[in-house]
């Protein structure tokens, strides 16, 4: 089976914890942050334009296995000449659960039913080769059963 490819440019974001704070009357008002804000409409904006294409009947009812990379900007330590050229694995933070919470709240209802039709993950975190550019590669396998 071949699996729906998107590369999604730029360096990665994690999902912010959700933000409260109380009115002058009391309540207390709960509110996503201004940069998970942004990100998430960015990649529903990736995501729209990769459904406008045709290829595929999203939202997807169904994913056999869904694989997500992230790649980082790599840091002036790692640029020197003793350094590897290719992709190193990333072990800072932030870390890949709250890394993989953006991309799966922005597929639900565009190319995922709902994030819970997943039923086998594969993710990854690196910095870029030398002369890469930070980003975030997805790659879904479905399946053609359909449950309810």
């Amino acid at each position: 089976m071949i699996p729906i490819k998107m590369i999604i440019p730029g360096e990665p974001v994690s999902k912010g914890r959700p933000r409260f704070r109380t009115t002058k009357s009391g309540y207390v008002i709960t509110y996503t942050p201004p940069k998970t804000q942004k990100e998430e409409n960015r990649l529903i904006g990736h995501f729209q334009k990769f459904i406008g294409l045709g290829f595929y009947n999203f939202p997807l009812d169904v994913v056999e296995k869904m694989k997500i990379v992230w790649y980082f900007k790599r840091p002036q330590r790692l640029k020197r000449k003793s350094s590897p050229r290719g992709p190193i694995p990333h072990t800072m933070k932030p870390d890949l659960d709250n890394l993989l919470k953006l991309p799966l709240d922005a597929m639900k209802g565009h190319i995922l039913v709902d994030d819970c039709k997943i039923y086998k993950m594969e993710i990854e975190k690196y910095y870029c080769a030398l002369g890469g550019t930070p980003r975030m590669e997805i790659e879904i396998w479905k399946t053609n059963e359909s449950t309810n």
